[in-house]
């Protein structure tokens, strides 16, 4: 592998579904906003995900997320028949883009 190929990222990223997150998976929200005014109106920061809006269009989206580096995808839908651009491939390609930036 040379220079310009070799992962900056080298730990063990996570694939997260938005509807399956839990106590403190949403800890890039609490570590990269250290925005004092958005931290003090969490009432629990590592439950944070209790005041995410979930719905049926969100509920199955994915994203992958180092949580030592926090580089992060973002949000993607996991499967979108027929909308090239989105799905596991995709987030999985972007992930391989960011984890060299």
């Amino acid at each position: 592998m040379n220079a310009e190929s070799e992962s900056k990222c080298q730990h063990d990223p996570v694939q997260q579904v938005r509807g399956e997150m839990g106590e403190g998976d949403y800890f890039d929200v609490i570590e990269a906003d250290k925005q004092e005014a958005f931290v003090s109106r969490l009432k629990d920061p590592q439950n944070y995900h209790t005041q995410v809006e979930l719905h049926d269009d969100n509920r199955s989206d994915i994203r992958i997320i180092c949580r030592k580096c926090h580089r992060t995808t973002g949000w993607n839908k996991a499967d979108a028949p027929g909308m090239p651009g989105v799905g596991v491939d995709f987030v999985k390609r972007r992930w391989a883009e960011i984890a060299k930036e």
